[in-house]
């Protein structure tokens, strides 16, 4: 459905709009989907995107990562942090 899935445990609720953000600005040609595993719901922002989805987990980040990348809809995963900030067009690069 996607061209890449981007993973992510995630706990810092507060930065999820710069990252979402920066990822914008570093996927351009490509479709992506952004899947959070946290005990946290999606913020006001996130949670009107189609792209962007919440696995509620109490557990430990490896098995948020495991839970977020059998959910993906894509054959490309990309696993990162949510305090993380994408450079412009790293992850059209990449792909």
């Amino acid at each position: 459905m996607y061209d890449i899935s981007i993973i992510m445990p995630a706990i810092r609720v507060p930065k999820w709009d710069a990252m979402y953000e920066s990822i914008l600005r570093s996927c351009k040609k490509y479709t992506f989907e952004l899947v959070l595993c946290s005990p946290f719901g999606l913020t006001e922002k996130l949670s009107r995107l189609e792209n962007v989805r919440v696995i509620i987990d109490y557990g430990s980040p490896s098995r948020c990562a495991q839970r977020a990348a059998l959910s993906a809809q894509s054959e490309l995963i990309a696993h990162v942090v949510d305090d993380a900030l994408f450079l412009e067009n790293a992850l059209d690069e990449a792909i």
